[in-house]
């Protein structure tokens, strides 16, 4: 069944592809923007449809989301004009056309870029945050039919009231393939939309092929950056979207419908993390002024524009409001709404506490940062040395962006649970900001532009240095990545010369089948994905899941598991078939008892937990033999109903 499932996801990402490459047609005809606006369509359609199952119960159905995504293709097809220039036609000329060297550096990124994915496939790097609440999120969804619903998965961050459109679009990929393999894969995706969209906006600027390049490689291979490849994180997708709303919108300037899917992509980063936020009120009032005469003559599709922009982005927002009287609630309370939760009231910001924070710790913040430590300081230094008043206006735009980051709660080193250091990838909007300002200080002077190419390259190569010497993060195996530089390159110089003298032009349904195909091969790396995942140890569930992985009992039943403190997400298990709950924290002893009759019950007895929120259920059980004890979790299995008391 794994094949099949795969098989489906492929079909259902060809159906929505298709659907989304038709509408995006009618809106611009060719083009790299023309692949921004599908690649944003498909996103908000998948985010749409499966909220839309949710509220009836079918959000986590594979049969319902897969004939949503096959409907949305078939009407999509029988509705919409076809393109006048298809998109096999149009990489058929530029493979023709394009310089050698530019073929080859474009197939060498691909094939890092393939080389990235695989590993991320096959060795999961899925990170503590998604561990503990991204991926249990979305099994929770999964398993209830309910996603973006606000479920109980944790003691103290109330992550049910965050924005959660990336989860859910996520879920559409979980959901159908019944695996893992969908966080994997997430993230090239936003890389790639990342990249495609600093080069479609830095070259509406005129700038030098080196500037953009260098650009667009000192923002992707930043450390904080790369450390969202490999699991269900959000700071990266939050970038990429922004990123595809600013480049859309720049291109509007000559295409003013394009202004809708600039309005929808901003939509899909908000609704992805507040970091994208102030960056993307920014680029919707930039958009409002640019097209204040063109909104009446286009006042319909933008008004469905703006609504799915509601729907991706605000709703969040507006429902948290509603409840809890603050749209940023738990992190920030109004007056009249839920007070602050007493925990997270222990939470302080960097500017509060400077010389605590980063007292022993500069070298950990370096290597979180690297080489986006030099494009913060070359930003604010060309745009106070730079008489530009647009750049002028940015580099004030920057440093409030910083000073909006240092005076947010927990980025200060907080005495029980510190994420300081690691909040650093709040962030990254600002960092892809300062790479834009860098690179356009640069225009009509000679001087200022081997400045920022001297900033930019110098942040590359710290960049990299971590890379290669694994420093931080982690990575494929760099025999890998140079590997798969190589073979692109080699690739992109034999597609540079045309086949007696002709490009074959790609059949719609031969790539198609490719992608259905592909996505069936990742059923795979997808039978074992919980024993990948627990190769690496920093994770809190390594053992854990390497543990259950390899029982019998385990794989082949789907009882729930009820754990405690803390929910691991991958123990879900490599079919999906293990609903995750958490115990309440205070929750007695007996009825924790009970809770063996049905599922798995994994305790573990934790003095920060306990100091924390005054966690009792860590003491329950202890009468009672556990099946293993690993990393200090306790593991009762199943228990059925006639053999308790």
């Amino acid at each position: 069944m794994s094949v099949i499932n795969h098989l489906l996801l492929g079909v259902a990402t060809v159906a929505v592809g298709a659907a989304s490459i038709r509408l995006a047609s009618s809106f611009v005809d060719r083009g790299l923007e023309r692949i921004l606006v599908a690649v944003t369509f498909f996103a908000a359609a998948i985010t749409v449809e499966t909220m839309a199952l949710g509220l009836f119960g079918l959000g986590g159905t594979q049969a319902a989301l897969v004939l949503t995504a096959v409907a949305t293709g078939l009407l999509a097809l029988s509705f919409l004009p076809r393109p006048e220039v298809r998109v096999g036609d149009e990489l058929a000329g530029w493979l023709k056309e394009a310089p050698t060297a530019a073929i080859v550096a474009v197939a060498s990124v691909i094939g890092v870029g393939m080389v990235w994915m695989g590993w991320a496939v096959w060795s999961p790097v899925v990170g503590v945050d998604g561990v503990y609440y991204h991926l249990p999120q979305m099994i929770r969804w999964i398993h209830e039919g309910t996603p973006g619903s606000d479920d109980y998965i944790n003691y103290i961050f109330e992550v049910g009231d965050y924005p959660l459109t990336n989860a859910v679009a996520q879920t559409w990929g979980l959901g159908i393939s019944r695996s893992m393999v969908m966080v994997s894969i997430w993230p090239t995706l936003n890389m790639t939309v990342l990249c495609l969209a600093a080069w479609v906006g830095l070259r509406r600027f005129d700038l030098s092929i080196a500037t953009r390049v260098l650009a667009i490689l000192a923002v992707a291979s930043t450390p904080v950056v790369l450390m969202q490849l490999g699991g269900p994180l959000n700071d990266l997708p939050a970038l990429s979207w922004l990123a595809c709303g600013a480049a859309l919108l720049v291109s509007s300037r000559d295409r003013p419908r394009l202004l809708i899917p600039a309005v929808i992509a901003t939509g899909l980063a908000i609704g992805t993390k507040t970091i994208a936020l102030p960056l993307g009120v920014v680029v919707l009032a930039v958009g409002l002024i640019l097209h204040r005469r063109n909104l009446r003559p286009m006042a319909g599709p933008l008004a469905v524009g703006l609504g799915v922009f509601f729907v991706v982005g605000c709703f969040w927002y507006a429902r948290t409001f509603i409840e809890h009287g603050s749209p940023f609630w738990p992190w920030a309370a109004a007056p009249w709404g839920d007070p602050v939760p007493p925990f997270l009231q222990t939470y302080e910001s960097f500017l509060s506490a400077p010389r605590h924070t980063l007292a022993g710790r500069l070298d950990l913040y370096a290597s979180f940062m690297g080489g986006a430590v030099v494009l913060l300081t070359a930003a604010l230094a060309l745009a106070a040395l730079r008489a530009d008043r647009l750049i002028r206006g940015m580099g004030a735009l920057l440093l409030g962006l910083l000073l909006l980051w240092a005076s947010a709660p927990s980025t200060a080193k907080a005495p029980l649970i510190d994420g300081s250091v690691s909040q650093t990838r709040y962030l990254v909007p600002v960092i892809g900001f300062a790479a834009v300002l860098i690179a356009l200080a640069c225009r009509g002077s000679r001087r200022f532009e081997l400045v920022a190419l001297g900033a930019l390259s110098i942040a590359l190569i710290w960049n990299l240095g971590q890379l290669f010497t694994g420093a931080r993060p982690a990575s494929p195996p760099e025999p890998a990545m140079i590997g798969g530089a190589l073979a692109g390159a080699v690739i992109g110089a034999l597609a540079a010369i045309p086949l007696r003298g002709r490009v074959p032009v790609p059949n719609p349904l031969v790539g198609g089948a490719a992608i259905a195909a592909a996505a069936a091969l990742l059923a795979m790396p997808a039978a074992d994905w919980v024993t990948h995942h627990s190769k690496h140890r920093a994770n809190f569930d390594a053992g854990l899941a390497e543990y259950l992985s390899a029982r019998d009992d385990f794989r082949e039943g789907d009882e729930p598991i009820w754990m405690a403190p803390l929910l691991a997400g991958p123990l879900a298990g490599d079919r999906l078939q293990h609903d995750l709950k958490l115990i309440p924290p205070r929750l007695p002893c007996p009825q924790v008892a009970r809770l063996r009759r049905d599922g798995w019950v994994i305790l573990r007895e934790d003095p920060l937990w306990v100091e924390a929120i005054g966690y009792s259920v860590g003491e329950c059980l202890k009468g009672e033999a556990p099946l293993a004890v690993v990393d200090e979790f306790r593991i009762y299995r199943p228990q059925p109903k006639d053999a308790t008391s």
